[in-house]
């Protein structure tokens, strides 16, 4: 009996590398694969597994092109003080595609502190150096011409910049 798919991407020198498994329980017939760059191609073949452990062949293979990172603007409204700044961040797709997802990074200086946040969840901090953000789930599609609004209140002088959404730099304006 059918136990799972296995999901390989196949590298240029013809290497298997598994992304994903997916099982039958309740079964599905798709598999959505993360950590993949904009813009690049690439190769997939399934496996199936039976629960005894025996593999069908490999299946045709299957070539995707992702999509290029969006194209954005953001507009910023900074109020800012001598140790600190609370800033609203409007970010614009400025593409023909609908952002379903989004991660944001910006320059955040080590030495700086988010003491709030809204419309958006902090990731992490990319060598100490970015603050990586995400969409809360609620705002997470941003159709072509369409906005989301974030804000944040921060310690320090340095205001965002050098602002990505999914890995495209956007162009920034102050409001």
């Amino acid at each position: 009996m059918l136990d799972r798919y296995e999901v390989f991407r196949v590298d240029a020198d013809g290497t298997l590398t598994r992304v994903r498994e997916v099982y039958q329980y309740p079964p599905v017939n798709s598999a959505q694969i993360s950590g993949l760059a904009p813009n690049t191609t690439y190769t997939f073949v399934v496996q199936a597994r039976d629960e005894v452990g025996h593999l069908s062949p490999l299946s045709a293979p299957v070539t995707v092109t992702t999509l290029p990172p969006p194209s954005c603007a953001v507009r910023s409204v900074v109020r800012q003080w001598s140790d600190g700044f609370v800033a609203r961040l409007v970010v614009e797709n400025t593409g023909t595609t609908a952002v379903d997802g989004w991660t944001m990074t910006w320059r955040f200086w080590a030495s700086q502190q988010v003491h709030g946040i809204w419309g958006a969840k902090v990731v992490d901090r990319v060598n100490n150096s970015y603050l990586r953000v995400r969409d809360t789930g609620r705002n997470a599609v941003i159709p072509p011409g369409g906005t989301v609004s974030l804000g944040l209140v921060a310690s320090g002088t340095q205001l965002p910049e050098e602002i990505t959404l999914n890995g495209g730099l956007c162009t920034v304006a102050d409001e």
